[in-house]
């Protein structure tokens, strides 16, 4: 590049704009027609807002001008997403038409060859670009030329299985395997791991670790790789190095001091000595005992490093109390002075006590870290070895199983390229010479390997990047896919060597900072409140943190209009009403299920208030300002768990909603009858998705038309043949299509897509769903079904098996798509979360939750059942790290954390909330015009009433934590909202009112007083780290008379098997999937939820077929009975809360029981603890049955009295089948005893299991 770059950029910015002129478009600002300089590297920052896709398009556009000889086949560009991929291409091929439409005859041709080969280009996500490039080179990456690229739900389950195939081949359970070879070599070894391992966890949790260890790859292997090269000494030292606080240098510090060197030496000859007191406590002699056994024999300091780092922690543990502060007398470490002088130790004394003070003087014992453990590194080293080989084994099942089956997944994709370019010179080097421009966009969302594929596409192979012409664009404060393995830090860190890369002169890192969506008002607002949240945490920046950018308002349209912002506080709890002046309002008059739930009334009595009297918007569509309405509101929530509780609300006070992604896509009512018809046409005599279909809009029966096929002795598709009439012509349209679809034996004469369709039009489908309360919604879901299933047998026919194997895997491992979008055609205030929101924007966004704390359970095993995290892995330093909890001290079968659980915990938290920062600067930047931001508050106890007490840096866990101080401050607002309802600020140059809940517009209904109330927090009991882990219903086998039921049971049967007799299961249906169907649909009913009998049972067994028409019937009958015995009993309490599946531990000096509650109705001075059995009594008495049974509700008792003793307790047994209630008042003495009794049972099944082992 010549040295004229001024001149180059002068020139760029004076053509662009005369072009833009003379083509009538909108001009780029001076930042983006700076991002368009060619042949050089630039990294942009584009803000919120700030045109980034458009900036992307007109550089596309103008390398094409540039360079005329350019083909869009040698400009590659990377997107984030499939959609995004779509978007860009749709636009960069705008962009070439409108050219080739203005061209003239001399540039004609060169943009109809660019017009050409626009289906051709490298636009793709960094998957599919991948992909192409293994297809294009199938011979030399040495893939199959038609593998199949698995999506993220075919992976999970085949890494499921495998990994639970390789367990039980270990364990002689199953006897075949594709890498049985490999571990038949090492199978001794492999034993003793799985049944080491088995002391820390279940089956189900170490399938769950080995599992998320395979999802995190490359940096699993990595870490395998790399720990099973490593001696165990090596291994203790590297920990010691990176986790302990003493570090290395700071010892060698120490040591190289000569009072540090005496002290240590005094002490170690102190505790050669025979004392004749050693049996009385004294502790000089424990201070002695504790560190003379760590110093060496030879020079003082003559041992390994590791050795100081752990002794020094040790005395600062001796001399500080349990508050960290250090002991005001020797007393404490040094011992008593006058039993020494009894024995003549005066000296020794005086020794040890002046060896103490000069330790203490040198290493400040208050300001260590104490927490360190270095005694677990050695007891966990086993366990993390045997990890490492365990991951390494079932990798290679994995990888096997994969080959056999032609496929990849998305990690191997990008691996497998990457070794691809590694490997083979003369395709890396065709490939840099044919890709003359590189883009990627959104580059603070990729890791590490895709930078390193940049580095592989581009430049030369010497040791420093040197490539030209990248184009890199991204924000640092809106990356929010780390549970993806998005690398924030990384581009920083591509900034940097783009730069090195770059001659001197050249300006690498720009931005983009002009804001095109956001009205003045709000952006200012947004500024000044981000200038204060992405302040550090610490003192200085690190890597993982965002920092500020202010966006200037570049917005040209729709400006006649004041933009605003709100804050909703709404209160916390019922002590929180008063101080806000609604005691006695139509807020206090309710009664609420949670804090959730209470925010959400909040937000729709704002929301009616808002539509009677609606503020200004501008729509850009129809270039109009006009009144807002509900499809102008988008709220925007961290997850989908708190959607069910704005619904009601919000249909509470008819407020219309549009939920995206709450509901699965194919549980939507238009799309699960097309679900059910393939399954039909798969096996007619399936009886549920038969049924489903023929009452569907397919062919339109009501169940009374219905109910003459049944016959509990024949299966719907038989009897349907032997009707007559409509069910006739329905049985002979369903063999027709089955014929059409190649079902009959004979050959196949269209695709699954084709058919659908077929079907559809004859139907009137999309006419039938078309008239139903979400018209456009359906039409657009039906649709996007036809091309899901096209996009599935692109390439290859699947047969219909596969079809509908793939539906079921996508929705039960939850990778459901999600309903199609319909922008134009949204009808209601739009509930979303903030990843679906990212790229969008709305005339009014709603941010709630403020109050919710970040997730922080480590991400690897977030899909484990137990109750606290696994395991971590993260990078520390440049290494990745596993850290697990290992073994007790004082109990092998329990666990304790390891130094590097702690310092990758410590990592992945301090990421998690610098990440949670970034998430709240995305939902807000969505705005347009208007913004709401919604908490509950607490109110503190002082004298002058302000908000409650909020955490601050490392301890701030919600973005509650993160505005309060700034917005939430003026002494006097607490008043001014108990008087006025609202109150004015100002953040800097932003302006936003505070308003508490007003009045509802339209009065709740009548139902609102009958609400339950669900408002308490339960507290927890403190965690034991001691003893065995077991369930509540195998305590209660332990405990009660074996005579009364089945001995052989394991531990591991549902209770819903104890006492079984006679059951649904001789009808059919499982008897553990029956009894879980009775509590769910108890659970769904008592929070209000319709019952929809036709679809919601199928939808939460596994074996929805043998849902006879009779054992429907008795599901209902039984639900029925559950339901209203607990709504009768709590119709009769002042109830102040009510929980559903509430969770409980019980803590004991021998172990933890943990277990469910199935209904927990809370008053003022007792717990009532109910409980539903589906068994059958039989020729059982209730006593006898119940008895069995109460043991366990005395868990849940022991655990609620160990949370909190001040309520009784109400023990309720509902044997739904039997339509009978055992109830048992408990007083303090009777839990008491049981909780002994619990203590026992844990105590002798642990020295059971010490046996067995």
């Amino acid at each position: 590049m010549s040295d004229d770059t001024s001149t180059y950029e002068e020139r760029l910015l004076t053509d662009y704009s005369a072009q833009a002129s003379a083509t009538k478009e909108f001009e780029l600002t001076t930042e983006q027609q700076q991002a368009l300089a060619l042949d050089q590297n630039i990294a942009i920052t584009a803000g919120a807002g700030t045109g980034k896709t458009t900036t992307l398009t007109e550089r596309y556009r103008h390398i094409l001008t540039e360079y005329p000889e350019l083909s869009p086949t040698q400009i590659v560009t990377i997107t984030f997403t499939r959609d995004a991929t779509s978007e860009m291409r749709d636009k960069i091929r705008g962009v070439v038409d409108d050219a080739l439409e203005s061209a003239s005859a001399e540039t004609y041709d060169r943009w109809q060859r660019a017009k050409d080969d626009i289906e051709d280009a490298y636009i793709h996500t960094i998957h599919g670009f991948c992909s192409r490039i293994l297809e294009e080179y199938a011979v030399e990456t040495g893939v199959h030329p038609d593998f199949e690229t698995l999506d993220n739900g075919e992976a999970v389950t085949l890494i499921d299985r495998t990994v639970r195939d390789v367990l039980a081949y270990i364990l002689d359970e199953a006897t075949h395997l594709r890498a049985a070879d490999a571990i038949d070599a090492q199978k001794a070894t492999l034993t003793d791991d799985v049944e080491r391992l088995a002391r820390l966890y279940s089956r189900d949790d170490l399938v769950s670790l080995l599992a998320g260890l395979l999802n995190e790859r490359p940096e699993s292997n990595e870490w395998a790789n790399q720990l099973l090269e490593t001696s165990h000494e090596e291994y203790v030292a590297a920990v010691f190095e990176r986790a302990c606080p003493l570090s290395p240098e700071t010892v060698n510090t120490l040591l190289s001091q000569p009072a540090v060197c005496e002290a240590l030496e005094t002490i170690r000859e102190l505790a050669a000595n025979d004392y004749e007191f050693t049996n009385e406590p004294d502790d000089g002699i424990r201070t002695l005992e504790l560190l003379g056994p760590q110093l060496p024999d030879g020079p003082i300091d003559g041992a390994e490093t590791a050795t100081y780092q752990q002794l020094f922690l040790d005395f600062c543990d001796q001399v500080t109390k349990g508050d960290g502060t250090l002991y005001t007398s020797a007393t404490y470490y040094a011992g008593t002075a006058s039993r020494w002088k009894k024995y003549d130790r005066t000296a020794d004394h005086e020794a040890l006590t002046a060896a103490c003070e000069t330790l203490i003087n040198t290493l400040d014992p208050e300001n260590q870290n104490l927490s360190f453990d270095g005694a677990a590194i050695e007891r966990s080293i086993p366990y993390v070895y045997a990890i490492a080989r365990l991951y390494q084994t079932v990798r290679e099942e994995y990888t096997r199983r994969k080959e056999a089956q032609h496929a990849l997944d998305y990690s191997d994709l990008i691996e497998r390229t990457i070794d691809f370019l590694e490997t083979h010179d003369r395709a890396r080097h065709e490939l840099r010479e044919q890709f003359e421009y590189l883009m990627v966009d959104e580059i603070q969302d990729t890791d590490p390997r895709q930078w390193e594929l940049v580095t592989l596409l581009t430049g030369s192979d010497g040791p420093n990047f040197d490539g030209q012409n990248v184009f890199l664009v991204g924000d640092e404060k809106q990356s929010i896919y780390r549970f993806r393995r998005a690398d924030v830090t990384m581009f920083r860190e591509a900034r940097d060597r783009l730069k090195r890369a770059n001659p001197d002169s050249t300006e690498t890192a720009q931005q983009l900072s002009g804001n095109f969506r956001t009205l003045s008002g709000p952006l200012t607002f947004i500024n000044e409140l981000f200038e204060e949240v992405f302040q550090p945490e610490g003192d200085e920046y690190q890597p993982y943190e965002a920092r500020p950018q202010w966006l200037t308002p570049e917005r040209s349209e729709g400006t006649e209009i004041d933009g605003t912002v709100e804050y909703l506080v709404v209160p916390e709890t019922d002590q929180d009403v008063a101080p806000l002046g609604l005691e006695n309002s139509w807020f206090d008059e309710r009664t609420y299920r949670s804090k959730g739930e209470r925010e959400a009334y909040g937000v729709a009595a704002r929301l009616t208030q808002l539509f009677d009297d609606p503020p200004q918007i501008y729509d850009p569509e129809t270039d109009e300002y006009r009144a807002a309405q509900p499809r102008d509101v988008a709220l925007l929530f961290r997850t989908r768990t708190r959607f069910p509780e704005f619904e009601r609300a919000f249909e509470e006070y008819d407020i219309p909603y549009s939920s995206f992604g709450a509901r699965g896509f194919y549980e939507t009512s238009e799309i699960q009858p097309l679900v059910n018809l393939l399954k039909v046409l798969q096996d007619p005599t399936q009886n549920i998705p038969l049924y489903g279909v023929l009452r569907s809009p397919l062919f339109g029966f009501t169940d009374e038309q219905l109910a003459v096929l049944y016959d509990s002795d024949e299966c719907l598709w038989r009897q349907l043949a032997t009707m007559d009439n409509a069910l006739e012509t329905a049985h002979g349209q369903l063999k027709q299509w089955r014929e059409q679809a190649g079902l009959d034996g004979s050959d196949r004469i269209t695709t699954w897509a084709s058919l659908l369709s077929e079907i559809i039009d004859d139907t009137g489908y999309l006419i039938s769903v078309g008239a139903d309360e979400r018209p456009e919604q359906a039409v657009v879901n039906v649709n996007k079904f036809r091309e899901q299933l096209r996009t599935w047998e692109e390439g290859s026919a699947l047969p219909l098996s596969e079809v509908v194997e793939r539906i079921e895997r996508e929705r039960d491992q939850e990778d459901d798509p999600g309903e199609a979008t319909i922008p134009a055609a949204i009808d209601g205030v739009q509930l979303r979360t903030v990843h679906s929101a990212k790229g969008l924007e709305f005339p009014i966004v709603v941010v709630p939750e403020l109050s919710r704390g970040v997730n922080e359970r480590a991400t690897i095993t977030d899909n484990s059942s137990y109750s606290q995290s696994l395991a971590y892995l993260e990078t520390v330093g440049d290494e990745p790290v596993l850290g697990i909890k290992g073994p007790s001290p004082a109990n092998s079968f329990e666990t304790t954390a390891t130094p590097d659980y702690e310092i990758a915990k410590t990592v992945q938290q301090q990421e998690l909330r610098a990440e949670s920062r970034r998430l709240l600067y995305v939902a807000t930047t969505r705005v347009r015009d208007h913004l709401l931001l919604t908490s509950t508050h607490t109110v503190g106890s002082d004298s002058e009433a302000t908000f409650g007490e909020y955490d601050t840096g490392e301890q701030a866990s919600s973005w509650r934590d993160l505005v309060q101080p700034v917005l939430l401050e003026d002494r006097e607002l607490l008043s001014d909202l108990a008087t006025a309802g609202s109150a004015t600020h100002l953040l800097g140059d932003g302006q936003y009112t505070v308003r508490r809940p007003p009045t509802p517009v339209a009065g709740p209904a009548e139902s609102a007083s009958t609400e339950r109330a669900c408002d308490i927090e339960l507290p927890e009991p403190p965690e034991s780290s001691a003893g065995i882990a077991l369930s509540a219903t195998a305590v209660r086998d332990l405990v009660s008379d074996h005579s009364s039921h089945d001995e052989s049971r394991t531990e591991t049967e549902p209770e819903h098997s104890a006492f079984l007799t006679e059951s649904s299961s001789k009808k059919g249906l499982a008897p553990t999937q029956f009894g879980t169907a009775v509590h769910r649909l108890c659970e769904l009913s008592l929070v209000g939820s319709t019952i929809d009998w036709s679809a919601a049972p199928t939808q939460i067994v596994d074996t929805p077929d043998k849902l006879s028409p009779t054992v429907l019937k008795d599901l209902q009958n039984q639900v029925q009975y559950g339901v209203s015995d607990i709504e009768q009993v709590e119709a009769t309490l002042p109830v102040e809360a009510t929980y559903d599946e509430y969770q409980v531990r019980l803590e004991l000096p021998t172990g933890q029981v943990v277990g469910d509650i199935d209904h927990l109705t809370v008053t003022d001075d007792c717990y009532y603890i109910s409980d539903y059995k589906t068994d059958t009594l039989g020729d059982r008495d209730l006593e006898t049955v119940a008895e069995h049974y109460f043991a366990q509700l005395y868990v849940y008792a022991c655990a609620l009295s160990q949370a909190d003793s001040s309520r009784d307790c109400v023990l309720r047994l509902i044997f739904t089948n039997a339509e009978t209630t055992a109830e048992r008042a408990v007083s303090g003495e009777d839990i008491s005893g049981w909780h002994e009794r619990f203590v026992q049972a844990l105590a002798q099944e642990s020295a059971d299991r010490r046996l067995r082992e």
